[in-house]
């Protein structure tokens, strides 16, 4: 017989809210920018003082702008968590209009 298995808690779960999956998609495009401007400032056969700029400034800029995304995400998860679990849970309404209150028996159960 196999034991019954209890489910496992997500990993990720304090980061899977949609500011938190906002702030990795600026953080990656803030990481993509900043790699391809500083490919062009190294490589670039003339130097541009604007390059630079947008290179060593507002990359920058936005990676941390993404990663206080992912930081307030998280925060406001982890929050909500705490919130919802000190609710206490509903109370059980028996409800004789459905048909699984009324006869038990016919509810089925997963094997």
């Amino acid at each position: 017989m196999n034991p019954p298995q209890t489910p496992t808690p997500h990993r990720l779960g304090l980061f899977s809210n949609w500011i938190s999956l906002a702030g990795w998609v600026i953080v990656a495009g803030g990481l993509f920018s900043f790699l391809l401007l500083f490919a062009l400032d190294a490589f670039a056969p003339s130097t541009n003082p604007y390059v630079g700029i947008l290179a060593y400034l507002v990359a920058p800029f936005f990676v941390v702008l993404g990663l206080g995304g992912v930081g307030l995400g998280v925060f406001l998860e982890r929050r909500r968590l705490v919130r919802v679990a000190t609710q206490p849970l509903p109370a059980w309404i028996l409800d004789l209009s459905r048909l699984g209150d009324r006869c038990p028996a016919t509810i089925r159960f997963a094997h």
